[in-house]
């Protein structure tokens, strides 16, 4: 058995590590990042991350040094749609573009009403939703008083790190906003609303280059949780599989959810065990699962409870050999 955290990572797209190698504001993980240019095999303007791309939208190669993603001049915003992933779900998430200013107004990085962080003639804009260590929700709304120059090449930059309870707003490594929420304060999202990258970003339809070098990192995880996980086992029994998992705290916990994948991508869920709502001390809870494949099944267990939505543990696998399913059915007739 191993114990792996969210596999899917490896499939990540981060083409050019080096761009962070020196990154003094933040060196989490990254989740995905885009960037256009020369090398692209075909001047391909499609990742696998992305789910869904204006049509007009294609690599231009540009004179004045900035090089990257046109909307077309068909006046049709750019639009990108990331692909969903459990990873966007991040109690703190890092936001990065490189920008070339053409238009008034438009969203860098949206996410339904929950987040959006772009742009006006009046400055920039940023909005997302907190959920506390005790469950209550609020939101951060600001319109901050820096213009953006036409025709002007910038980096725009939001983070929120959720240890410290600090979201940023960074341009061209610069930092002209800073708001200090509680510690230990997680980025409140609603997993039906899709990333959507250059939102109502058009270039104003002059065809230009307008966006380029996008990054999306994590910054942690909050201290606070609503559960201690002492254990988290699978175990090959007969024809099934045995899950167990142990606690040792839980903070207004609903139930537990237990998915199964083959490909840790789709997962399909296989049971739920009522939690025991606040406890202090040792629990110890236990699930069958009838149907295991041949081959490795990735199983992660998720809960819901009161200060939060969905939180999803580490991913742990079973390897299955060929034959044994069928061999263990046999042995029991």
């Amino acid at each position: 058995m191993a114990t792996n955290y969210f596999l899917s990572t490896e499939n990540s797209h981060g083409k050019n590590p080096t761009i962070i190698e020196n990154d003094i504001i933040n060196n989490g993980e990254v989740i995905t990042n885009f960037k256009w240019e020369d090398s692209n095999e075909n001047k391909s303007i499609s990742f696998e991350d992305i789910q869904s791309i204006s049509k007009d939208a294609h690599y231009v190669a540009a004179s004045n040094s900035f090089s990257g993603l046109a909307a077309g001049k068909n006046g049709n915003d750019i639009s990108i749609v990331i692909k969903e992933n459990e990873l966007l779900n991040a109690d703190g998430l890092d936001f990065s573009i490189d920008f070339n200013k053409l238009e008034t107004d438009g969203q860098f990085f949206s996410r339904g009403k929950e987040f959006e962080f772009g742009f006006d003639k009046n400055g920039i804009n940023i909005n997302y939703t907190l959920t506390g260590p005790n469950g209550k929700s609020y939101a951060v709304k600001e319109a901050i008083a820096y213009e953006l120059t036409e025709n002007t090449i910038y980096n725009c930059r939001f983070l929120y790190t959720p240890q410290t309870g600090k979201g940023e707003v960074f341009i061209n490594k610069i930092l002209i906003w800073s708001n200090q929420a509680a510690p230990n304060c997680r980025l409140t999202w609603n997993g039906k609303s899709n990333l959507v990258i250059g939102s109502n970003i058009n270039g104003n339809k002059t065809d230009k280059p307008v966006i380029n070098n996008i990054i999306i990192k994590k910054t942690g995880k909050s201290n606070f949780s609503p559960m201690d996980l002492l254990g988290f086992t699978a175990d090959l029994k007969g024809k099934e599989v045995a899950i167990q998992w142990f606690t040792a705290k839980e903070n207004g916990t609903d139930y537990f959810k237990i998915e199964r994948s083959f490909d840790t991508k789709e997962y399909q869920e296989v049971g739920r065990i009522k939690a025991a709502g606040i406890s202090i001390g040792l629990k110890t809870y236990s699930l069958i699962d009838s149907n295991p494949n041949p081959g490795v099944n990735y199983y992660r267990i998720g809960l819901n409870n009161n200060t939060s939505k969905s939180i999803w543990l580490p991913v742990i696998a079973i390897r299955i050999k060929p034959g044994v399913l069928q061999q263990n059915s046999s042995s029991s007739n």
